[in-house]
């Protein structure tokens, strides 16, 4: 189990409708934990919660980041899809994940014909960080990601996919 892990989300829903149906929720929930006095806001299943959060909408595209104080499996990654689709329909979803304490770094992208690809880096190509590499690190990341990560396909069955 991770400590804190950043995430990277982007949605390209089918309309400009869903990403701002999305957004609006993202910023209910932001105002009602303010309000709460909590430093969290639920995003789709029932024990995860997203902090210190950032969201932006362009016409259809959605994009959301912050911390979450857990690793980001497969499992997670149905849920949040299933919570996403119970909004609007979707044609692409990625979500990248990166905490760095225990050397996990990777990517989840849905297709429209329900399709998962997960690309992860295996820790015997985990790059060091250091402050020399501070600020391009990210990029190192995602060049050791393309140049040694491993993909595992995951296709959703009909009832998961399918929408109401």
């Amino acid at each position: 189990m991770a400590n804190w892990c950043s995430i990277a989300i982007e949605i390209t829903f089918k309309d400009e409708a869903g990403a701002s149906a999305l957004n609006a929720q993202i910023e209910a929930a932001t105002a009602h934990a303010v309000k709460n006095h909590h430093d969290c806001i639920f995003i789709g299943c029932a024990n995860r919660y997203l902090f210190s959060h950032s969201s932006s909408v362009y016409a259809k595209d959605f994009y959301l980041y912050g911390e979450v104080k857990w690793a980001f499996g497969s499992d997670d990654f149905r849920d949040f899809i299933s919570y996403i689709r119970s909004i609007a329909q979707i044609q692409n979803l990625s979500v990248e994940y990166e905490e760095g304490g225990c050397a996990l770094f990777g990517r989840y992208e849905l297709n429209a014909e329900g399709s998962i690809t997960h690309k992860y880096l295996p820790v015997s190509h985990y790059p060091e960080w250091s402050e020399e590499n501070s600020e391009s690190y990210y990029d190192i990341l995602l060049s050791a990601l393309d140049e040694h990560g491993e993909e595992e396909k995951i296709q959703l069955n009909k009832e998961e996919f399918a929408y109401a």
